[in-house]
């Protein structure tokens, strides 16, 4: 059986109500008003649903650089958000899920940023998922971003990251504004200031994907960029208004909108879809397409 309880009132922090449950146990947490918490861990199968008091969404704040995200999810963990706003004020990113199972909806993330770290790289302003299964309904990512601020790495994902066998379904979302911003250091890269999916399996469904950024010495794919995915669906979703910007004298962003690297359109479908108006520094991004 679900416990279900809130925060403030039954427990004072998300985490101590997380620690209520064991191991492949579950529970519902009430956020009744925002919040503040830099860190919650969610692992061993615990299966915990935060959902908002407010159906305009509960704000979960917090501004510790310190740590993956406001929320880790691990080892089978299993979360559920609901009606929550997330944002860490450009100090850390919202979500970071490694073996783990994340349900967003009617929520949103904006204003957070991720700094790369040095000799690694930057990943996800928003929302870093690795091995994870990942659905994202009806929700908002506005105005985050990855910065190499270590000038050595390229940088991914400006508002989510996907690699290393993910499941991820994106459906009736807003992804805006977000950005990667590479160093500008000759031969740095930054990819998908909307979205990184690389050897995972995508389907976006009903979404809009524009005006984010890809910015550096080598800029690609400003709203959505791709390696080596499994398998990718775009159905009636816009991918509008991006743009790809090289950072130094005599360097270009490409494929402004949608970037596909290592040949990979046999494994990408686009139904009832648009992939327009998006731009580098020479104008349009030749790569326009409607299908």
């Amino acid at each position: 059986m679900t416990r279900i309880v809130s925060v403030p009132g039954d427990y004072t922090t998300l985490q101590d109500a997380v620690n209520s449950i064991g191991p492949n146990q579950s529970i519902s947490i009430i956020l009744r008003s925002d919040h503040k918490e830099a860190r919650v861990q969610v692992n061993d199968g615990r299966d915990v649903t935060i959902a908002g008091n407010d159906p305009s969404r509960t704000k979960w704040s917090g501004d510790d650089r310190g740590v993956w995200g406001l929320l880790e999810i691990r080892s089978y963990g299993t979360v559920t958000l609901r009606s929550i706003k997330m944002t860490t004020g450009g100090q850390n990113r919202a979500v970071w899920s490694d073996y783990g199972r994340l349900v967003m909806e009617n929520s949103e993330i904006s204003d957070c940023e991720r700094e790369s770290v040095a000799f690694l790289g930057g990943f996800g302003g928003a929302m870093e998922c690795r091995h994870s299964n990942v659905t994202l309904k009806n929700s908002v990512f506005l105005r985050n971003s990855i910065k190499d601020n270590a000038a050595c790495v390229d940088c991914f994902g400006g508002a989510l990251y996907f690699n290393n066998s993910c499941i991820v379904n994106i459906d009736q979302c807003v992804i805006e504004k977000n950005g990667v911003y590479g160093s500008g250091i000759a031969g740095r890269w930054a990819l998908g200031g909307g979205i990184w999916c690389e050897d995972s399996e995508m389907t976006v469904r009903d979404t809009r994907i524009m005006s984010n950024i890809a910015q550096s010495d080598v800029a690609r794919g400003g709203g959505v960029a791709l390696k080596n995915v499994r398998k990718v669906e775009f159905i009636r979703t816009e991918i509008t208004g991006n743009q790809a910007s090289g950072r130094n004298a005599g360097t270009h962003g490409q494929n402004a909108g949608l970037f596909l690297e290592r040949g990979l359109m046999e494994r990408v479908t686009l139904t009832d879809s648009l992939v327009a108006d998006n731009t580098t520094e020479d104008g349009n991004d030749p790569f326009a397409i409607r299908r």
